[in-house]
């Protein structure tokens, strides 16, 4: 085995062929979605996941959710029982985009 190395072996590199990484795109145009349809906020608002999962429809679940993770909003039940989400699955440190524009200035 050796042997068939050394006599094969050339003096110049070999190419390497890279082909273009889709999922590195794809992680970038996820990012830029969330930061333009969310506020990331550290208060602990609740924010349906059914709701957040229906605005990134062009998006893979999973991978909203692990996106969403690695910025520290997280899913769990939401606990308060005056709450209209008790016992529903929330994203916390999560709301929506204002888009409200002050014309006046």
């Amino acid at each position: 085995m050796v042997y068939l190395i050394f006599e094969n072996y050339q003096e110049r590199p070999v190419n390497i062929l890279r082909l273009p990484d889709d999922d590195d795109e794809e992680s970038r145009s996820l990012q830029t979605a969330l930061k333009s349809r969310f506020e990331f906020t550290k208060d602990d608002t609740p924010m349906l996941v059914a709701e957040v999962i229906s605005m990134m429809l062009e998006f893979d679940k999973k991978k909203v959710e692990n996106e969403l993770a690695a910025r520290n909003v997280f899913k769990k039940k939401c606990q308060t029982k005056s709450n209209a989400y008790y016992a529903k699955w929330c994203f916390y440190g999560l709301k929506k985009q204002s888009n409200t524009v002050d014309e006046g200035s």
